[in-house]
C-alpha cells in the first residue's frame, strides 16, 4: 500500500497574514491586551481565512512584537 503524499499548501502563509494587518488590528481592537479565550478565537478566525499552513507558535511570537509595538507608542496608538 502506498503512502500517499500531502498536497503542498495554497493556503495563504504567513506574510500575508501580517500584510492584511489581522494582528495590528486585533492588538488595537483589544488595547494590547487580550485573554487564552481571545487568542484561540483569533486562530480560529486565521484558519477560516485559508491561513492554514501557518505556525499558530509564530503567529503568537508576531502578535507579540505588535503588541509591543503598540504599547511602545504610548501616545500615538491610536495612528497604528
Amino acid at each position: 500500500m502506498a503512502i500517499k503524499k500531502k498536497a503542498p499548501c495554497k493556503a495563504k502563509g504567513m506574510q500575508d497574514l501580517l500584510k492584511a494587518g489581522i494582528l495590528k488590528d486585533f492588538v488595537r481592537k483589544n488595547v494590547g491586551e487580550w485573554n487564552h479565550q481571545q487568542w484561540l478565537e483569533l486562530c480560529e478566525d486565521i484558519k477560516k481565512q485559508d491561513y492554514c499552513c501557518i505556525d499558530l507558535d509564530q503567529v503568537g511570537l508576531k502578535l507579540e512584537e505588535e503588541k509591543a509595538k503598540y504599547l511602545k507608542c504610548g501616545a500615538c496608538t491610536a495612528a497604528i
